[in-house]
């Protein structure tokens, strides 16, 4: 059953990277989440277009079985910003629409890298919905961590 539990449609979490921004950036922009996050996420195949490219379609299959079908809305090499729109997903999402964008920040007095990833949900979200992509966003963030200082020296 639904919640009824009014709710912000947007939801906000960030963190900081241990790597410089070019090298964050190099490693986020073509979006293969799979080398991000390998236990959150088992692949990402662009099904048009292709990764790295505004409106391509990405399948992304994540480890508890689940799919989303997204859609690159943006790609900013001078504001270090992707953004994203689901446009599929199995199990079937219960709102409406859900975009994403995940914004990257030089940290001024290191050679570290803000994140934010921003996601706003359709008005017909519930907060089991918008409070579950916290959870999920800070379990990315955990693995990102781990991931992102080796993928940066590359």
């Amino acid at each position: 059953m639904a919640s009824t539990v009014p709710t912000s449609c947007i939801q906000v979490e960030s963190t900081v990277l241990p790597a410089p921004i070019a090298a964050v950036w190099k490693v986020f922009r073509p979006f293969k989440l799979e080398d991000l996050a390998p236990e959150q996420v088992t692949s990402t195949v662009a099904t048009t277009g292709e990764a790295g490219q505004v409106a391509s379609n990405i399948l992304i299959s994540y480890a508890n079985g689940g799919v989303w079908e997204i859609r690159i809305t943006e790609i900013s090499d001078r504001n270090y910003t992707l953004a994203y729109e689901v446009i599929g997903s199995e199990p079937a999402m219960t709102c409406t629409s859900v975009e994403g964008e995940l914004a990257f920040i030089k940290v001024s007095d290191s050679d570290e890298t803000f994140l934010k990833w921003t996601t706003i949900f359709s008005n017909d979200a519930d907060a089991q919905v918008v409070e579950d992509q916290k959870y999920k966003k800070l379990d990315f963030f955990k693995e990102f961590k781990k991931t992102v200082p080796a993928w940066a020296q590359m």
